[in-house]
This record gives C-alpha cells, sequence and structure tokens, in this order.
C-alpha cells in the first residue's frame, strides 16, 4: 500500500492545477448603446434588454471593443463630437478624445481590426448617401480617410478571420469593404437590406448579430437576417460582446483521485 501511496503522490504533483481546481470559460453576453445615450446588456437568445444606465452622454451611434476588452462610443456631431469609453458593468460613460474628423462628419460605426486599428464609418459630407471608411487614432482623435464606401453604411463589424463587414441601411443589406480602399460590396444581390437593424457585431463564435429595436442574426455568407426578438429598449445603435467567466463546479475530492488515477494508470483501493 506505501508504494501505492508514493505512485499516488509523485502523480499529483505532475497533474495540471487546471485539471484538478476550477477552470474557468468563456461566455458572452450582448452590450448595447442607444442614441439616447443609455446603456443595454441584451439576451443573445430572447433579444430581450435590460438597461444598466445611463452613459451621461447623448448621441452615441456606435459601439467598438479593443483586444483588452475596453468599449468605445462616439457621440453626436451636433453636441461636439467626442470618442468615450463605456464601462461594461456600470454603464458610465467618460470622455477619451475630441474626434478631429471633419465639419459635419457624422461617425456612424465602428470596429477595431485585429491589430487594434479603431475604423469608422461615417455620413459622406456632400450628403449623398454614399459614406466614407476613417481610422482613427484614439490616443488624437484624429481620423484618417480611407475612402469611400460609395455605400450608405451603418454599422461595422470585423469578423474572426479579419473581413470588414458593414450594413447597408438602403435596399442592399450587409456588404464586405475593403479596409484599404473602403469599397464595399454586396454580399448577396438577391436579399435586399429590409431588415430594420443599426448595427452590427461579430460573437466570439463568429456568430454575426445585428440590433436596433430589435435582435437579428445575420448569415455572413448569404446576407440573410432573421429576428430574434425584443423588448425593453429602442433605437440601440452600437452592439458588441463582453466576455465573463462562468466557473465550473469544483470536483468532489473522490472524484479528482479517480482523476489522478486515470492519468498515471494507477488503481486507487480503499483505505480502511
Amino acid at each position: 500500500m506505501a508504494s501505492i501511496h508514493h505512485k499516488f503522490a509523485v502523480a499529483a504533483a505532475s497533474v495540471p492545477l487546471s485539471l484538478v481546481l476550477s477552470a474557468s470559460v468563456n461566455a458572452a453576453s450582448i452590450l448595447g448603446v442607444s442614441y439616447e445615450g443609455d446603456v443595454i446588456k441584451i439576451d443573445q437568445n430572447t433579444g430581450v434588454g435590460t438597461t444598466i444606465d445611463s452613459s451621461g452622454f447623448f448621441g452615441l451611434n456606435s459601439l467598438a471593443d479593443d483586444s483588452s476588452g475596453r468599449f468605445f462610443s462616439v457621440t453626436d456631431p451636433d453636441a461636439s463630437e467626442l470618442l468615450v469609453g463605456i464601462e461594461p458593468e456600470t454603464g458610465s460613460g467618460s470622455r477619451v478624445v475630441n474626434l478631429l474628423l471633419g465639419e459635419g462628419v457624422s461617425v456612424r460605426g465602428l470596429a477595431f481590426s485585429p491589430s487594434d486599428v479603431l475604423f469608422a464609418v461615417t455620413d459622406n459630407v456632400l450628403g449623398n448617401d454614399q459614406s466614407e471608411l476613417y481610422t482613427i487614432d484614439i490616443n488624437t482623435g484624429i481620423g484618417t480617410l480611407i475612402g469611400s464606401t460609395e455605400a450608405g453604411i451603418q454599422g461595422l463589424a470585423f469578423s474572426p478571420n479579419g473581413t470588414l463587414y458593414g450594413w447597408n441601411v438602403g435596399s442592399v443589406g450587409l456588404v464586405t469593404i475593403d479596409p484599404l480602399t473602403g469599397l464595399a460590396t454586396d454580399i448577396n444581390e438577391n436579399v435586399g437590406g429590409s431588415a430594420n437593424i443599426q448595427t452590427i457585431a461579430f460573437a466570439p463564435d463568429g456568430t454575426l448579430f445585428g440590433a436596433h429595436d430589435s435582435l437579428f442574426t445575420i448569415d455572413p455568407t448569404t446576407g440573410i437576417s432573421a429576428v430574434i426578438g425584443s423588448g425593453d429598449y429602442e433605437d440601440v445603435r452600437g452592439i458588441g460582446f463582453v466576455l465573463e467567466d462562468e466557473p465550473k463546479s469544483i470536483p468532489e475530492p473522490t472524484s479528482v483521485l479517480a482523476l489522478l488515477a486515470l492519468l498515471v494508470g494507477v488503481k486507487v483501493t480503499k483505505v480502511l
């Protein structure tokens, strides 16, 4: 019996702690901002929302998060267009920097690239319903024009593989956007943009969602949208995903002992 206890002690020392103790798995919930400035948590299974609080800023027309989990939005230019930070747990907003995009330019969508470059799609100052694509320096607020999308875009999102998508609020619907030129391309000319969508975002598992007064899923290969549901919010202009840690249950000691025995091929017997 002593030898068995010896083997068990050696095995226990070599088994990774993550196999024995509580581990965490990533889940995600939808965070939304409305034009009125409310910050909302939306159930991705039902589409029902719960207001967390007011951000303190009016005219929020977009939402994007970087790789470190920081959320950003932009205020209406009529209220001095600002890049603001959004705290996902409390809903509070804070000024980051004044945006320098040119007079009359209004941000309609934000998205961080896989390399954490902030892209923005804007109304065209000429008022011709052709949005323009910019990059924004979050430290200075300076925008760099990439080019016209030649489409009216509301909503912007990078897919997990780095493809940039937008939602054309006219008759087109889902488009891809060339991040080097700004040019938008219709995903499916046979599928229009009739769904009431103002913002899009990819979930960590690659599912594409859209929202406004309801929550939708969108097939990124066909552009077909399907409504999930709605409730307790309106005029959502930006959505993103907040990663949450969900602890797994801690195995009982006997379960841990059995796991360790299996890993080293040792049969553990009950000691009286």
